[in-house]
This record gives structure tokens, sequence and C-alpha cells, in this order.
């Protein structure tokens, strides 16, 4: 029976982390496929419609955390990495778990408190934004711009609601 030599436990070490690194590459490859970043914006010319109201209500809220993909990059390859198994399936399975909890824990990270408004627009109908302004009070004229998928709310000119109050 021959013992191993230093050499030969280092070659299988070097060994299984370049098995371990390839696995990890190749989850990130396939996960890769679950991420997508759902707030980009086409550089070219956009539409934005402009609306002014009045603040009805508003109430203190929590906004959901991003979902990037780097939470499950991270947690896969950390799993992947401090695994002393050399299976496959092992590997694979922890890369999975790893993955998942990498993205409940940049969900949650990432979650911010804000405010979701309630506001009568000019024209009499009502619409609730949630955002992180927090400069807004019941009673204050502001001004919605929407574009797309985005909406920015501010402060506006009191003059502005004046001209066609809304009903209370």
């Amino acid at each position: 029976m021959n013992k191993p030599t230093l050499i030969t436990m280092l070659n299988n070490t070097a060994a299984q982390m370049k098995y371990k690194l390839a696995l990890g590459a190749l989850l990130i490859f396939c996960l890769s496929a679950c991420a997508s970043n759902r707030n980009t914006v086409p550089r070219h010319a956009k539409y934005q419609s402009i609306s002014i109201g009045v603040v009805l209500d508003r109430e203190e809220v929590t906004i959901g955390g991003s979902n990037t993909g780097i939470g499950s990059y991270a947690g896969s390859l950390a799993a992947v990495a401090d695994s002393s198994s050399n299976s496959f399936i092992s590997l694979f399975l922890r890369g999975i778990a790893g993955g998942i909890v990498g993205a409940t824990a940049e969900e949650r990270v990432t979650r911010s408190q804000g405010l979701q408004y309630t506001i009568e627009k000019n024209n009499g109908s009502l619409v609730s934004i949630t955002s992180k302004v927090d400069n807004l009070n019941v009673g204050d004229c502001v001004k919605i711009t929407r574009g797309g998928r985005h909406v920015k709310l501010e402060l506006a000119s009191i003059g502005l609601c004046n001209s066609t109050s809304p009903s209370t």
C-alpha cells in the first residue's frame, strides 16, 4: 500500500478546486437565465405624461427589494466553494440551494421604507403612487410625471391645483 505523497495530495486538492470552480461557473451560467434587469429603460426618446393633483392620504409601506441575480450567483458560488464533497449531484444541489438562499437574502437586504400616496387628479380620478419621496403632505399640490413603468412624484405650484380644484 503506497502512502500518498505531498505532491499527490496537492494535485488532488487542485483538481478538486478546479472541479468546484468549473461547477460554480456552470451554475452561474444556468442561473443567469433567471436574472433580468426589469428596470432598464432604452436610451432613445420616450413619451411622458404629466398630471396635476392633490394628496388626499399618505401611508407608510415597505417597498419590496430587488432581484438582480447577484444574490443567486454569490450564494451558489459560496455553497459550492465551501463543499467538501466531490459528488456532482451533491455540489449541484448545494449550488441550487445556495442560489435560493442568496436570492432571498438579496431581496431582504434591498427592501426599503416608502410612502403610498392617494392623489385626486384635476380630472377627478384617483391614483395611488408608492414612492420614497417623503416631503409631501395631505393637501399638497403635486405633479405626476409618468413615462412607461416609471412615475415621478414632486411638489407643484399651488396655482396649478387652484386652476381646477378637485372635489373633496
